[in-house]
Parts: C-alpha cells; sequence; structure tokens
C-alpha cells in the first residue's frame, strides 16, 4: 500500500483545515484483503502495518535470541511486536514458519492523520521535511487507496520539471478539486475481521 511518487511532495500535511486525529475510528480498524496479491493490510487504532504474503520457513538456530528463546510448542502460535512489525512464528519442531509485517503509518510517530469529508489522508513525513500523502476511502466493508499521480499533478501546476514539484498548502476546497484531478487509483481491499 506504500508507494507514494517520492517527485510529488506537499509542503505541510492536508488538509490544512482541522486538527489531525489521534486514531483511526474503530469501525475501520480490522484487516483488509485484496484480491489481486498476496498481500493484506491491517488498521489498527493508531498504526496500518503491511502484510506482504511472503512467509519463510527457519531452522530454529537460525533465528534471532529474543525469538528463538520464545518458541511455541510444535503447532502452536507466537506473535512477537515492537513498533516497527510483528511477526507471526508456528512451531515446526526443529524449525518454524514465519510471517512479518511492516508498521508503515504511526501517528504516535511523526505520521499525521487528517480528515475532509468521508475521506481520510495519510500524511507520512519524508526525509526532507515534506509530506507524501495517500487517500484513504472507507465504504461500508471497502477500503479504497489513491496517490498523486505525477504527471496529471505536472499537468494541474502547468510544470514540466523533471525536478521534485513542492505542493503549496490550499484551502480545502482546492485540494478536494486538486485530489479529484490528480489522484491514481491503486487499490480496493475488502474487510475481513
Amino acid at each position: 500500500m506504500v508507494a507514494c511518487d517520492e517527485n510529488i511532495v506537499f509542503s505541510e500535511p492536508h488538509p490544512v483545515k482541522g486538527k489531525p486525529l489521534t486514531e483511526f475510528p474503530k469501525q475501520y480498524t480490522g484487516i483488509y484483503v485484496n484480491d489481486d496479491s498476496t498481500e493484506y493490510i491491517e488498521i489498527t487504532n493508531q498504526k496500518v502495518y503491511s502484510f506482504n504474503g511472503l512467509s519463510e520457513i527457519m531452522a530454529n538456530n537460525e533465528l534471532p535470541d529474543n525469538i528463538a528463546s520464545n518458541l511455541p510448542a510444535l503447532g502452536d502460535t507466537a506473535v512477537f511486536e515492537d513498533e516497527d512489525e510483528i511477526i507471526t512464528i508456528v512451531s515446526l519442531g526443529d524449525s518454524v514458519w514465519m510471517n512479518v509485517a511492516f508498521c508503515y503509518f504511526d501517528i504516535s510517530d511523526s505520521d499525521v492523520l487528517k480528515k475532509m469529508g468521508k475521506d481520510y489522508y495519510l500524511n507520512f513525513e519524508t526525509d526532507s521535511s515534506m509530506w507524501q500523502i495517500i487517500r484513504v476511502v472507507f465504504d461500508k466493508n471497502k477500503l479504497s487507496y489513491y496517490y498523486t499521480g505525477e504527471q496529471a499533478a505536472r499537468v494541474y501546476y502547468n510544470d514540466t520539471s523533471d525536478s521534485k514539484l513542492i505542493i503549496p498548502p490550499m484551502k480545502n476546497k482546492a485540494f478536494k478539486q486538486f485530489w479529484e484531478t490528480t489522484q491514481d487509483f491503486q487499490g480496493e481491499w475488502v474487510k475481513v475481521e
């Protein structure tokens, strides 16, 4: 779900008006799957995790000490969490099946969640103190997300350069129009839990 175009950045979180939210609304937390990939996402009250569907079997002696010393019984599952990832392990005896989920959006960190109308905007701070934004639309048990399309944004701003396009603060009406004009649909996810 995270692959914003690094050539399009905002000078500050958007929408500009309104306070940042401190958590996702409870009705939107849960697990969402996409039929087109093996990836799924989990939204908690403050974080979004991406499970990429990549799993592997590892020998117990190859595991990090903090996991190897806390292995579950044969056939059981254990979950290890830290700030940036969730590791799920199923014991197979002398080896384990392991899957890792990465946290890519964290309200308690430097990321900012804002809302305008029914839409939510995930604002990610970049290394250069600029912002990348994903627009998320919840509709019943579905989640759709959008990035700013680089080509459409350059047309919108009449920018023909190859350099990074820095989008200045916009009033909410202009911001909404900007998204309607430049958004690039990325995927639809269905809530399963």
